[in-house]
């Protein structure tokens, strides 16, 4: 499953939280595959980006809070790929349709 982390660092905590993301390689969970991420340039304080990681492993969202702790904020949602989102929203409403008839 594809997770969408989106995040924010305050300035005096931005030192810690790139040290961390630096270390991230070496310690995140072998069921955790990093799939993009990028940083949000032009905005002020706070600073952010968004991540998007694959896994099958809900400790996995467990490590992030914690690893992370309180340098970062972060929202961790489910995510698909456009096409995928709209093949299943086909299924869903089909199916809700057959239930009614």
């Amino acid at each position: 499953m594809m997770f969408l982390a989106t995040y924010q660092v305050e300035l005096a905590n931005l030192e810690t939280a790139m040290a961390k993301r630096l270390e991230l390689d070496e310690v995140k969970p072998e069921s955790m595959r990093m799939v993009c991420e990028y940083a949000v340039h032009g905005r002020s304080e706070p600073l952010g980006g968004f991540f998007v990681f694959e896994t099958d492993d809900v400790e996995v969202l467990n490590f992030l809070v914690v690893y992370f702790g309180k340098t970062v904020q972060i929202d961790i949602r489910p995510c698909s790929d456009v096409l995928s989102a709209i093949a299943l929203t086909r299924k869903n409403l089909g199916e809700a349709e057959a239930e009614k008839d």
